[in-house]
């Protein structure tokens, strides 16, 4: 009897993780382990001190209570959102998190027998005007436009899922909008579109199921976390302007940036660089990137850590090119795209063009916990060349312009256009 309890309470012990005492055990250990992370490596003087009673305190019992991964990373990212800082958020250990999100990407992430593993979209831009998130610009040749899909026309769900600008979300809408419609060639993509009439007509209601087509984007990982589409384009607009758009910050962008400078846009009269809807990416591809198009250093202020401060500048490529520079950004601008055109700004190097950016700009690293949790936290502060922050406060622009819903019914990209007549 004796000998059956025992093999009874060693059974026990080999199930402790799934007990209530194991379940509060991690979210304690998580909880700290997070904490510790966040607190050794942040720019914020004695920030245990100063956030541990009214923060930690606060959401650490909660966290105890939870019983899976999935609600840990639930009430640890709660707890960081009153930090106020951006850049920082907990991931579950992979296969944890939202189930039934990886349910629906599965499809994707498993292409048919013959595609290529390449990104695909379906060629449109998106922007947001007021709370709709409208069709910017349709790329020619791509399902999109051959479906008949217009500028103008408001996005009311992709695949199912509403699109409502007019709620808070963590990420852009816009940015939203436009990471919806990638993914794999050849998989499909269901679209609800409004379509208002010119001068107060008749509003119309459209559906597409659109296929996929790959767009020449490449693959992107950034650290630990799970890779994305970074896509590139360039063209020749009317009278003689370069056009330039990329979706990431990455090594492999600022060298597509050169290829161009050197070769089909070398001899335009100026240039757009389009930031709109970028989300970052590696913080020091900006310095690299002003150096083919400014003839000029261009200054991007301060790194600043617990540790050290690091300071950015470019330097300026024999053959970059040496014309008249227009950024053009949106809210949906955020980090690496941020740091740029600030300090494009602040070196006078360029004009920015559209409305002010998120404001969501904080260096951050990536960090992988033993037990599967992953981190993405912040490593310091970066203050502008002109001394001031853009965390909470954006990029304002030097010629505010905004998009309007009869502008776009007729074709007309309002901020590229005054960014186009002023480099011409």
């Amino acid at each position: 009897m004796k000998l059956y309890r025992l093999i009874i309470f060693s059974f026990i012990l080999a199930v402790l993780p799934y007990s209530l005492l194991a379940v509060e055990n991690r979210g304690k250990a998580v909880t700290m382990e997070v904490w510790n992370a966040i607190s050794e490596r942040n720019f914020v003087k004695d920030f245990d001190k100063k956030y541990r009673k009214k923060i930690l305190d606060k959401y650490l019992p909660l966290a105890m209570k939870c019983k899976t991964d999935a609600e840990i990373a639930e009430v640890l990212n709660k707890m960081i959102a009153q930090i106020g800082q951006s850049h920082i958020k907990v991931f579950p250990p992979v296969g944890f998190a939202a189930m039934a999100a990886n349910k629906a990407v599965l499809q994707q992430m498993l292409p048919p027998r013959g595609t290529p593993f390449v990104p695909a979209g379906v060629g449109v831009q998106v922007c947001r005007v007021e709370d709709s998130i409208r069709i910017l610009y349709v790329k020619p040749g791509f399902p999109a436009a051959m479906a008949g899909i217009k500028p103008g026309d408001k996005i009311e769900s992709i695949n199912g899922l509403k699109i409502v600008p007019e709620q808070s979300s963590a990420i852009p809408w816009t940015l939203l909008g436009e990471r919806l419609l990638w993914g794999l060639p050849k998989t499909k993509v269901k679209l609800q579109l409004s379509r208002p009439g010119l001068n107060g007509g008749k509003e119309r209601k459209l559906s597409y199921t659109l296929t996929r087509k790959a767009n020449g984007g490449i693959w992107f990982q950034l650290g630990i976390m799970p890779r994305f589409a970074s896509l590139y384009e360039s063209r020749i607009l009317p009278g003689n302007i370069g056009y330039i758009r990329f979706t990431v910050f990455t090594p492999a962008m600022v060298m597509f940036v050169r290829n161009d400078i050197m070769g089909k846009l070398k001899n335009v009269k100026g240039i757009v660089l389009d930031l709109r809807n970028n989300p970052g990416g590696i913080i020091i591809s900006p310095q690299f990137l002003a150096g083919w198009l400014s003839p000029k250093p261009v200054y991007f202020g301060q790194l600043i850590s617990d540790r050290n401060k690091m300071t950015f500048k470019s330097y300026p490529q024999s053959v970059g090119f040496k014309g008249k520079l227009a950024i053009l950004i949106n809210g949906g601008s955020a980090s690496a795209a941020e740091v740029c055109a600030a300090g494009f700004q602040d070196s006078d190097a360029a004009e920015i063009f559209g409305i002010r950016s998120s404001g969501e700009c904080l260096p951050s690293m990536f960090i992988q916990f033993p037990d599967g949790f992953r981190l993405q936290t912040v490593s310091g502060n970066l203050i502008r060349a002109n001394g001031k922050t853009i965390e909470h406060v954006g990029v304002s622009p030097d010629v505010e312009v905004k998009q309007t819903v009869q502008g776009l019914l007729k074709g007309q990209d309002a901020v590229l256009n005054a960014a186009a007549d002023y480099v011409k």
